[in-house]
């Protein structure tokens, strides 16, 4: 039964949408509801869960029925940490964009002591603090579970700090191409691991610098 309820949670997980608000010029909002799971198949709204936005510019709790709203976040793209006692720690992106709302709803995962979490992310390439002479490169990383579950990556990559645009959602390998790189700049990146049971760990922020070929 513990693999039926990962399986119909991560479709719920991916439950978003967007709304036009006119009213709002510079700044979008963020609402929805959180949910988890009682006993096998039963969904249940989730009271007083901490949901705030890295950069941190917004936090909020949800309400009695589970709702959240965060209103009037500036525009751009964040990563949400979603808290609350007895569950695993949530980190999912969310673009916000200027004059709408973006709809979405979230599932948390009870912690169980039988499952350990999966390693933080190690080893990068480029190395942390390193360089680039190519415009295209793999990047890639090191991360495993201990209980040998399958694990899933979110891959946040930017030339803002910290680094906030996903690029990649539940992937499955432990590398990634990027390209288009631009001689000179900086660029910095994280990766965000969850495992089949929906423990998530966000893993350190890595930068590399483009160098020319001299």
């Amino acid at each position: 039964m513990k693999k039926l309820f990962v399986v119909i949670t991560f479709i719920a997980l991916s439950s978003c949408s967007y709304e036009s608000n006119p009213e709002i010029k510079d700044a979008g909002f963020l609402d929805g509801t959180v949910e988890t799971f009682s006993g096998a198949s039963s969904i249940v709204k989730l009271e007083d869960v901490t949901i705030e936005t890295i950069p941190k510019t917004k936090t909020t709790l949800t309400d009695h029925q589970g709702r959240y709203s965060l209103e009037e976040i500036p525009a751009g793209d964040y990563i949400l940490k979603i808290t609350k006692e007895s569950f695993y720690d949530t980190y999912a992106p969310a673009s916000i964009i200027a004059g709408k709302v973006l709809q979405e709803d979230y599932m948390l995962y009870l912690y169980d002591s039988n499952n350990t979490p999966p390693t933080i992310p190690m080893y990068p390439f480029p190395s942390d603090s390193g360089r680039s002479y190519s415009t295209s490169l793999q990047l890639y990383w090191e991360c495993s579970d201990p209980d040998s579950n399958r694990i899933y990556y979110d891959v946040y990559f930017s030339k803002e700090y910290p680094p906030t645009k996903c690029i990649a959602r539940q992937h499955r390998e432990n590398e990634i191409s990027v390209d288009e790189l631009e001689v000179g700049e900086r660029y910095f990146w994280r990766v965000c691991v969850r495992d089949y049971y929906g423990a998530h760990v966000l893993g350190n922020i890595w930068t590399f610098i483009v160098k020319p070929i001299e």
